[in-house]
């Protein structure tokens, strides 16, 4: 609930905004969405990256590459 990222208003101020602004201490489940899909999102794209990239070193290490 306390995640937020700070956005640019038309006049060039910082705004900051709630990230899951729909989540409050009585929600039970939230499904978050994207209208370009989950990996336009940053907190799911890093994330994405990072396993991706973990797996692809340790597949070169299993095999004497690294």
């Amino acid at each position: 609930m306390d995640m937020t990222c700070d956005t640019p208003d038309k006049e060039g101020n910082v705004e900051t905004l709630l990230l899951f602004a729909d989540i409050n201490n009585c929600t039970l489940c939230y499904t978050f969405s994207h209208p370009t899909s989950l990996f336009f999102a940053t907190q799911f794209a890093q994330i994405a990256l990072v396993v991706t990239e973990k797996a692809a070193f340790e597949n070169m290490h299993s095999q004497g590459f690294v």
